[in-house]
Formats: structure tokens, sequence, C-alpha cells
């Protein structure tokens, strides 16, 4: 299992590439001092990348690799005033704000 985290400064897309059958991995994922910064997935990235806008605040993603794409999840480690910890998971469809930012990169 592979571990990283990143600091959101702007919206951005995750990939992780070449990832084998059984891979995982987790990453801890981090607002900048301005907050609001989104995630997204490409094509054959599949689940749930809902990050706490709030500033400072931390998301876990967790990512799963199988035969037919990587799967994702997110939970909410560190919620603005007021929330409480989520833990969801459905797929979204957004578009691709950015060049896709690898897992292999960091």
């Amino acid at each position: 299992m592979r571990t990283d985290k990143i600091i959101l400064t702007r919206d951005i897309t995750l990939s992780v590439d070449n990832a084998r059958w059984g891979e995982s991995g987790t990453l801890i994922v981090k607002q900048d001092e301005n907050g609001g910064h989104a995630v997204f997935l490409p094509p054959g990235h599949y689940g749930n990348v809902a990050v706490e806008p709030a500033p400072g605040k931390s998301t876990l993603l967790e990512w799963l690799a199988d035969d037919e794409g990587i799967y994702w999840t997110s939970l909410i480690l560190t919620p603005a005033e007021g929330g409480g910890n989520a833990s969801v998971s459905a797929l979204l469809d957004y578009p691709d704000p950015e060049p896709p930012l690898s897992l292999n990169d960091l």
C-alpha cells in the first residue's frame, strides 16, 4: 500500500498510472489557506473524491485497482465547524479542469 500527502492550491485531477490488480493506496489531501479546491477523476477512475472545502482541512482518499479501473472513496478527517465525518461513494462525472496529476509523480 502506498501513502502520499498533497496540499491543494487549485482544483486537480488525480490519476493512478500502471496500477496492477489488487494494488491500493491512500492519499491525504489538505486544503491550502484559501480552501475551496476540488479533486476530479479521469476516465477509468470511479467513485467519490469529495474533499472538505474549508481552508486547512484534510480528507483521506483511498484507491483500489482491479482489472476494470481504479476505485476511490473519501473520508473527511477534519470537518469544518458544525460538520461531521462523512464517508461517501458515488460515481461522479466532472469536466477535466487540468491535466491529471499522477500519484506516480508525487
